[in-house]
């Protein structure tokens, strides 16, 4: 099987898992008010506490700031799908990012359900990541433009 037909089912299986991580959402979850309590107190990170305060300029921000993330994600798995030469680069960094952010989230509980989407998705990520440096899929995203500043020094 092709490196590009490999990539291509990573990135589509990425955005199936990540719709179904937003659905767990939605999903019931029964937890105790101790439990609960613990979550939207002293675990829960400087992100979190943030975001959940009262609308003020730094909440908008952060709120601007994340749609610009997802929206940066998205579309570098959609340029990954496609093959764009720009779309590897973009997906590292919202890959750094978004892992460098985590731990300001805070403490989280998560159902099995969702925590098997999330493991599954997080799985793909690595597998989209290796595919896109360590296979033959890898020349594709090289695309360079050569340096010709040292060819015009030594002829004139």
């Amino acid at each position: 099987m092709p490196a590009t037909t490999v990539l291509r089912a990573l990135v589509i299986t990425e955005i199936v898992l990540l719709a179904a991580s937003v659905l767990t959402v939605f999903f019931p979850s029964e937890t105790t008010p101790a439990v609960d309590e613990y979550l939207k107190g002293p675990a829960e990170g400087p992100l979190g506490r943030l975001i959940d305060a009262d609308p003020t300029a730094v909440t908008y921000v952060l709120g601007a700031l994340l749609v610009v993330f997802v929206a940066i994600y998205v579309a570098s798995l959609i340029g990954l799908l496609y093959l764009k030469s720009w779309s590897r680069r973009l997906y590292v960094v919202s890959f750094v990012v978004g892992a460098c952010t985590y731990p300001f989230w805070g403490s989280s509980l998560v159902d099995p359900i969702s925590g098997t989407v999330d493991y599954l998705a997080a799985a793909c990520s690595g597998a989209i990541l290796a595919t896109l440096y360590l296979s033959d899929v890898k020349a594709i995203f090289d695309v360079r433009t050569p340096n010709t500043s040292l060819e015009r020094t030594r002829g004139g």
